[in-house]
């Protein structure tokens, strides 16, 4: 007559189970047992991978690696227990996530001005409080000052596209372009569309390159 399961209302992926059971003769007790999820996917990427010092409202995508059905959960809006992460980097401030599925979410951040040079590792914690770690850094702060000049910070391949990320002068107008050869190839070419920097590292995306074995990039500055 006693039994009942249901899901934890403050994190929605956390169940409990209460049992009515004959713990000795003429009597009974309830056992109340707690089924929890499988941990976050644990953190292998961030991109950017890298930001200056005095950055703000950055977003930063963080990909996890699934291990035994891991994953990132999130329950929305309402629940007073949300996905979360922090970065071992002092002067590094996490603003707001954005789940986007179990092995991908966005995380706006904030980087002082005085923020410790170096590498972040980066730890998720699920709404039920489990927690995962990145086996290194992800995230590195640089020293520097953008200034007009377009200097590329990094370059990452994925199945589909090349993104390019470049230090920025905030409100300047960038055109990326590339060259399958520094000798033969004597024009550089545009990529379609320009770049408007929002803030001090922008990204851009080459989804044309097919079959190429190289290529190389530049930024103009328009």
């Amino acid at each position: 007559d006693y039994s009942f399961t249901t899901l934890d209302p403050d994190d929605d992926m956390t169940m409990w189970t209460f049992q009515e059971w004959c713990n000795s003769a003429n009597s009974y007790a309830v056992q109340v047992t707690q089924i929890l999820a499988p941990p976050p996917a644990t953190p292998s990427a961030a991109m950017p991978g890298s930001v200056l010092r005095g950055t703000t409202d950055l977003d930063v995508t963080l990909t996890g690696s699934v291990i035994d059905g891991s994953g990132f959960y999130d329950p929305g809006t309402g629940f007073p227990h949300r996905i979360s992460a922090r970065l071992s980097g002092a002067g590094i401030t996490v603003n707001a996530i954005t789940a986007v599925d179990p092995t991908n979410f966005i995380m706006n951040i904030s980087v002082a001005s005085d923020a410790a040079i170096g590498g972040s590792v980066i730890t998720v914690t699920n709404p039920d409080g489990q927690t995962r770690s990145s086996a290194g850094p992800l995230l590195y702060v640089e020293r520097g000052t953008v200034t007009g000049q377009p200097d590329i910070m990094a370059v990452d391949v994925a199945s589909d596209a090349v993104f390019v990320t470049w230090y920025a002068e905030t409100g300047g107008v960038y055109q990326l372009q590339f060259k399958t050869d520094l000798v033969s190839d004597l024009v550089w070419r545009d990529l379609p569309g320009v770049v408007t920097a929002l803030s001090s590292i922008v990204q851009g995306q080459d989804g044309t390159a097919t079959n190429e074995q190289q290529r190389f990039y530049r930024i103009r500055r328009q």
